[in-house]
């Protein structure tokens, strides 16, 4: 799926963009690297798979603190009148979201640390003005809730206990 998707994009690129060569070498690199982190991932055993999970979840937190004072006291150019890096920093934000709120779903009592992350990212992104980062974060949780029951063959209420959760 990933080399077919990489295919018609650099097709794609080939018929519709402005500059084909740089469109089908990001193509390119996008399908390299996204086949190679898929290939590595599937070869990882569940603790190695749970570790970098953490690392990457907590790498993202880093990011997240670190980039609160920077809505206060922005450095460097302003690119939309209140963060000097909205976009990048929206999608950051959604990933993390993503990750915090797939897991508040998934547990019967959801943690109050991963509900002040889900919290804080749907924060910071409406102040970065990355309307399209709220709108995937949102869009893929929703895509997420509806999709796992039909995959799974299980209620939804199995698979997402925090549903229950007073806290969530």
């Amino acid at each position: 799926a990933t080399i077919s998707l990489g295919a018609f994009l650099a097709v794609h690129s080939l018929i519709l963009s402005p500059i084909p060569d740089v469109s089908i070498l990001k193509a390119i690199s996008w399908t390299l690297v996204t086949a190679t982190l898929l290939s590595a991932w599937g070869q990882m055993d569940i603790k190695d798979e749970q570790q970098l999970f953490k690392q990457l979840y907590y790498g993202l937190v880093v990011i997240m603190l670190v980039s609160i004072p920077l809505v206060v006291l922005p450095l460097g150019y302003l690119r939309n009148g209140t963060l000097n890096h909205p976009q990048a920093f929206g999608v950051t934000m959604a990933i993390l979201g993503a990750l915090a709120g797939s897991s508040l779903l998934a547990q019967r009592k959801p943690s109050w640390g991963y509900l002040g992350i889900f919290g804080g990212c749907l924060v910071l992104i409406l102040l970065s003005e990355a309307r399209t980062a709220g709108v995937a974060l949102i869009l893929g949780l929703v895509i997420g809730f509806v999709v796992a029951p039909l995959l799974s063959g299980r209620k939804i209420i199995d698979i997402l206990p925090g549903l229950k959760s007073r806290r969530l």
